[in-house]
């Protein structure tokens, strides 16, 4: 009997260059990453980052930003500015900060 490897990256490259090792097969691990990598990028930023300023700091496709955005403004984590040109942190994101402050408080 012969045994099939399934070969897959020994670690997988997190949002800001962060290695990590990972027990996901397939494209999750990047699309996490990448979702990641917007978030982060929309904290730091001043509120109103567009999206082309998004797919500049983040480097990933402009398709993928865009797609990851409407993703994370139909979840609640960002929300779009009044102009509809940027994106802000949403409730949800506050409610993670907030729920991650009293744990860490702990």
């Amino acid at each position: 009997m012969t045994s099939i490897e399934h070969t897959r990256p020994s670690a997988v490259q997190p949002a800001r260059g962060r290695t990590r090792e990972s027990g996901f097969d397939g494209r999750q691990p990047g699309a996490v990453s990448n979702a990641l990598a917007v978030l982060e990028v929309v904290a730091a930023g001043v509120p109103g980052i567009t999206a082309r300023e998004i797919h500049q700091q983040v480097g990933i496709p402009r398709a993928t930003v865009y797609r990851i955005l409407r993703h994370l403004v139909a979840e609640e984590y960002l929300v779009r500015s009044p102009d509809l040109r940027g994106f802000a942190l949403g409730q949800r994101m506050r409610e993670f900060s907030r729920d991650a402050r009293r744990h860490l408080d702990d």
